[in-house]
């Protein structure tokens, strides 16, 4: 009696939202995580109060013994979730058969959008620089091929242009360094005159 109510103890506090479900599908335990996150409400309600039709066939497919776990990913309000569905062992004192527990993704998700944004952005900024240089030498080695001055003012501005792009990769670099060495400290001087005076000039 003491190991069950320490068991249901350490359940009920855990860090991560778990449902357990009867094999008519109603929720019979939601832990403090839980209750937080979906509402006290749900409990002994129907799961399907929760989730959508897709996600149901896949609970249903543990709940008929068709699979012994299921993972799937679901949103509930702004929020983000992998769920994984298992199948228990056996029946608990609750009737439970199925548990569900939750892994919040929205963090990462918000990253994995923020870095796909970074990207496109990053890739549309290099093509700016590209198509100028492209212009230039063109024009070198076209109209402006004897024309000193000319030449002066394009290679200054094809130098301009190649230092635009080469901060643009630098950039770039340094995400990815920071992506696989996430905690290293960064103690980079910045100068936030020398941008400012940049952004004005652009």
């Amino acid at each position: 009696s003491n190991q069950t109510l320490s068991d249901g103890s350490i359940l009920m506090h855990l860090p991560i939202p778990m449902i357990m479900i009867d094999e008519n599908g109603k929720i019979v335990f939601m832990n403090d995580k839980a209750q937080t996150v979906f509402g006290m409400d749900k409990l002994n309600q129907s799961i399907k109060s929760l989730w959508s039709h897709t996600e149901i066939n896949r609970l249903q497919k543990v709940l008929h013994e068709e699979s012994a776990t299921e993972l799937l990913e679901l949103q509930f309000n702004e929020d983000e979730f992998q769920a994984r569905i298992e199948r228990l062992p056996a029946p608990t004192r609750n009737k439970a058969i199925v548990v569900i527990t939750f892994n919040d993704i929205t963090p990462f998700k918000r990253f994995r959008k923020q870095q796909s944004e970074f990207f496109a952005n990053a890739s549309h900024e290099l093509k700016t620089p590209l198509s100028i240089i492209s212009g230039v030498v063109e024009t070198l080695q076209g109209p402006a091929k004897e024309d000193e001055t000319a030449r002066t003012s394009f290679l200054n501005m094809i130098a301009e242009q190649t230092n635009r792009m080469t901060s643009l990769v630098q950039n770039l670099l340094e995400l990815s360094h920071q992506q696989v060495c996430p905690d290293i400290p960064h103690k980079d001087i910045i100068s936030l005159h020398h941008i400012t005076r940049e952004l004005m000039q652009e």
